[in-house]
């Protein structure tokens, strides 16, 4: 890997902006299928770095990694459970909080070795690091590209750099990682569609006094959908969905007062919440691009399109767009790949699957909201016929793991 700027090529195949948990993936894989790629970040990137110096997805939350996910991955040969601390869920428990209906889906239903992995983002971030420090994908880092400018037969990038200097760049391709809030994307006039949930989320990791066995609970209550993760044996990450108002107050509680309150949501399935890590609170917003692709342009990640946490799909449909694009670029022809008509056609060719999950998310959190219209009594009748059909939990299983669609991403 090339990190300094006089090492760099003047002009490349295609230069992905954004160098975290989906800008690395997409850009080693564009490598290994024989693009020259450049990799852009603000962020230093390094193998081993500090905490407060590495790019801010790679933080004390953590993602709960998909089967399908896991095997984009391995096809990447990005994975190493152990290099990123990978917890299997054992178990996936879904209830709602006052009622009796609940849904529990183990890996001994299907015939599996786990449900899927909950890895922490700042062991992920480190492996994914060291993985494209010895990639062929050339990186610059301390990097804020200004503008991009769009011509017949290349973009240009303005980059301004940390220590001062600018330069300016060329690629056949630009592909946006930069995040929900992409600053590419919205230079470039991406106008986005977003319906907010009106709720907060506060993650946070959890010590429990009971082991929590593999099992992910997913909790529906009057205050919104909430989710514990196992991320070891003793510690689950908590995604929290309140109000405004009430995350309000609940980040200002002391420690002992929240993770009571914690406890008593999960019915106390794990006993006493010992020990609370530090609180981050977030608005949730469903967002999609209007413009995923344009010609010589594409968004890809939370720059696309960002869910609600607790249905666990956000980075796995993310993961899906990475393999979906490696794929279809890699068999396009490298006369065209940048054409807006091959870029169309790579969207085209994932959007029922990411449609899918995206009203799979959507309408979960709707079904269960304070204000659905469907009656309680019902959600806790479809919870109890869903746990007892085996054939439709395995469907529905097969979405959540993110196995219904495969990609081939074998090098060229």
């Amino acid at each position: 890997m090339q990190d300094q700027a006089d090492h760099l090529r003047t002009e490349y195949d295609i230069a992905v902006i954004g160098g975290g948990m989906v800008g690395i993936p997409l850009s080693i894989g564009l490598a290994r299928s024989g693009f020259s790629v450049l990799l852009l970040e603000k962020f230093p990137i390094k193998a081993n770095a500090q905490p407060q110096t590495i790019h801010n997805s790679f933080d004390s939350r953590s993602t709960a990694l998909s089967l399908g996910s896991v095997e984009i991955l391995k096809g990447l040969d990005l994975w190493d459970a152990d290099s990123v601390q990978a917890n299997p869920i054992n178990t996936v428990h879904v209830s709602e909080q006052g009622r009796m209906g609940t849904t529990r889906i183990a890996k001994t239903d299907l015939q599996l070795d786990a449900l899927g992995y909950v890895v922490p983002n700042m062991a992920f971030g480190q492996y994914l690091s060291s993985q494209l420090l010895d990639s062929k994908v050339d990186v610059l880092d301390g990097a804020n590209v200004s503008q991009v400018v769009m011509h017949d037969t290349h973009a240009q990038l303005i980059v301004a750099r940390d220590n001062g200097g600018a330069q300016e760049l060329k690629a056949k391709l630009v592909i946006a990682a930069d995040g929900a809030n992409s600053p590419t994307a919205q230079g470039l006039g991406i106008e986005y569609q977003i319906k907010s949930y009106e709720q907060f989320a506060i993650v946070a990791n959890v010590e429990t006094e009971l082991p929590n066995e593999g099992v992910a609970f997913e909790r529906f209550a009057r205050t919104g959908p909430s989710a514990l993760l196992p991320l070891t044996i003793d510690t689950s990450a908590l995604v929290w969905t309140l109000s405004e108002q009430d995350a309000e107050a609940a980040m200002k509680l002391n420690e002992r007062d929240f993770a009571d309150k914690v406890a008593r949501l999960f019915g106390d399935r794990l006993g006493r919440i010992l020990n609370v890590s530090k609180r981050v609170s977030y608005p949730l917003t469903l967002k999609q691009a209007k413009e995923p692709v344009r010609s010589r342009f594409v968004v890809v990640g939370n720059a696309a399109h960002s869910l609600h946490p607790v249905a666990g799909q956000g980075f796995n449909l993310a993961l899906r767009g990475v393999a979906g694009v490696i794929e279809g670029l890699r068999q396009s022809s490298r006369d065209a790949y940048w054409s807006y008509s091959v870029l169309q056609n790579i969207a085209q060719q994932h959007q029922p699957e990411q449609r899918k999950i995206v009203s799979f998310s959507d309408q979960l959190i709707d079904v269960f909201s304070p204000e659905s219209h469907i009656p309680a009594l019902a959600r806790s009748a479809g919870l109890v016929t869903l746990n007892g059909l085996s054939q439709l939990k395995s469907e529905f299983a097969k979405h959540a793991m993110g196995r219904a669609q495969t990609f081939d991403l074998e090098r060229a």
